[in-house]
């Protein structure tokens, strides 16, 4: 599912919108053995009593069993708004991903996944190529992505596994966030501050950012009392709080971005539901992405 600019932020995978090379996805995707989460703000809290099932549930839900890879397919819209103006839906998302997590320890686990995502014509469905900001009216080149990342689940806190860079703030949360009507649901949150950069020859300067990435994963409860070596079936709906990405032409004023999905998981030998001119693109653009197991 994606996930999601923010992973620009944490120096765990290319700025969302850039491809990576199949070789450099392929390194991302690796799940590397334990390490000591980075010192700094990304460094999870203390755990407390009963923490260490909070990440036993969301890997449940959100991986295939055994450390297998799981596939979620997922869809939705890209809403911006300006500071001082009104919202508007101005791109539908369409793209899947797959993921594993390997335990390394009671309640702790590392994880990878690896999506792809299109910004579509909300009219058409299809990808854009170049778009039209309907506030300022400039025209820029729309940054599709794909966008490898790693984390590690450690009771109820989620860590980078590389080093941030210097002045970069980093909180991630799992709780179980509600049970309703026979649902159960449990949230993964990650907040993150990516400092002004300078610009040099090789990048132009980037103002300061915000994100904040917002997954909300949900099962039955039926299916969850059943053995956790059996495959569960699993909803999920997302959505960030970001500053805006520079494709989208709004050079750096304030504002929000909200990218709004729903998504399922599936097992990874099962695409049917992927739509033909989907899958078509992403062979074309990412040759390598739909090579399961990876790493």
């Amino acid at each position: 599912m994606k996930r999601r600019e923010f992973v620009a932020a944490l120096a765990v995978a290319p700025a969302t919108g850039l491809a990576a090379s199949a070789a450099g996805a392929a390194e991302a995707t690796r799940v590397p053995a334990a390490a000591p989460p980075p010192a700094g703000p990304s460094s999870p809290r203390a755990a407390a009593p009963g923490d260490a099932a909070l990440a036993d549930l969301l890997v449940r839900m959100r991986c295939a069993p055994g450390g297998g890879w799981a596939a979620w397919l997922y869809s939705g819209t890209l809403v911006v708004r300006p500071e001082g103006q009104v919202a508007r839906t101005v791109m539908r998302i369409e793209g899947f991903s797959f993921n594993r997590a390997l335990a390394r320890g009671p309640g702790v686990h590392d994880y990878a996944l690896d999506e792809v995502g299109y910004y579509c014509d909300p009219a058409t469905g299809r990808p854009l190529e170049r778009w039209t900001n309907p506030f300022n009216g400039r025209e820029t080149r729309v940054a599709h992505y794909r966008s490898p990342q790693q984390l590690r689940f450690d009771g109820a806190s989620v860590s980078a596994v590389t080093a941030l860079p210097p002045g970069t703030e980093f909180r991630g949360e799992i709780t179980r966030f509600a049970e309703v009507g026979g649902l159960v649901a449990v949230s993964e949150d990650l907040y993150v501050r990516s400092p002004a950069r300078a610009a040099t020859e090789a990048r132009p300067a980037a103002p300061e950012r915000t994100f904040a990435s917002l997954a909300t994963h949900v099962s039955r409860a039926e299916d969850l009392a059943r053995d956790p070596a059996e495959w569960l079936d699993c909803t999920l709906a997302y959505g960030t709080m970001n500053g805006f990405m520079a494709s989208l032409g709004f050079d750096g004023a304030p504002g929000v971005q909200n990218m709004r999905l729903v998504g399922r998981k599936v097992r990874a030998d099962a695409l049917d539901a992927v739509p033909a001119w989907l899958m078509d693109r992403v062979r074309r653009d990412h040759p390598t992405f739909l090579d399961v197991p990876k790493g």
